[in-house]
Order: C-alpha cells, then structure tokens, then sequence
C-alpha cells in the first residue's frame, strides 16, 4: 500500500483518473438527468472547499520549521513544487468545467452531468494529494528532535 501511495504522489497526472467517473452519467435516468443544473452548482462549492483545502496545505509544508519537512523541502524542493502548482491549477480548472456543466444543463443534461462528475473525480483525487501533504506535515510537526 504504502509503495502504491508513493507512486501516485509522485504521479500527479494520475488524478486524470477521476474523470472515468463522468462515464456515470450515461447511465443516469431521467429524473435524475434533469437535476444537472443544481449539481453542478453545488458541486463547484465542494470544488471550492478544495480548493482552499489545496492552498491551506500548500502554506502548511512551506511554513512548516519542523527539521524532517525543512530537509524534505531541500531535497525534494522541486517536486513538491510540481505537485502543488498541479493541485492548485488542476482543481481550478475542475471548478470551471463544473460552472460549465451550470451552463449547459438545459440544453443537454446529460453533459452537464458528464462534466461535473468528471471535475469531482479529478478534484477529488487532486484533494487526497493535498491530505496525504497535510498528514505528512502533521506527522513531522509531531517529531520532537532528538527523540
């Protein structure tokens, strides 16, 4: 598991993986197609809540004195910069598709939907990248040095 979890945080493109959940939305039935506008306007809130979830973290690993995150920011200084411009864009741009999904929900639900499920699924997993960031943080933070 923990090799797994290694992989995909040094993958970030693998958060693409989240749009196959817009495949749902060929399934949908109609009583439910026809609620895509309140959806989708819901789910760039959620979108939203991510995002400042992607910046709080961001500050966290950056603002961090403790020893273990200061020589992982040497060491891996680059990297944690990739994965943090890709979390922060990537989760923005899944708020736009998902006002997107808003506008076209009267003209074709079933897009609509298709649009917003995808931006949950690549946002989501985008924001687990984020949590796995804060855990780590959080657990240097808990190293008392020396100890």
């Amino acid at each position: 598991m923990r090799k797994t979890k290694a992989w995909w945080l040094n993958h970030n493109t693998m958060d693409l993986a989240g749009a196959l959940i817009a495949l749902a939305a060929f399934r949908l039935p109609e009583a439910v197609l026809e609620q895509a506008g309140p959806f989708a306007s819901a789910a760039s809130a959620v979108i939203a809540i991510m995002a400042a979830l992607g910046t709080f973290g961001c500050g966290m690993i950056y603002q961090s004195s403790a020893p273990v995150i200061r020589r992982a920011r040497g060491r891996f200084g680059r990297q944690i910069q990739r994965a943090w411009i890709w979390v922060i864009s990537i989760v923005l741009l899944c708020a736009m598709v998902s006002l997107g999904g808003v506008a076209v929900a009267s003209l074709n639900p079933t897009l609509a939907w298709a649009l917003t499920l995808g931006a949950l699924g690549v946002a989501s997993l985008a924001t687990w990248r984020v949590v796995a960031y804060i855990q780590f943080v959080l657990t240097a933070e808990a190293i008392k040095p020396g100890e």
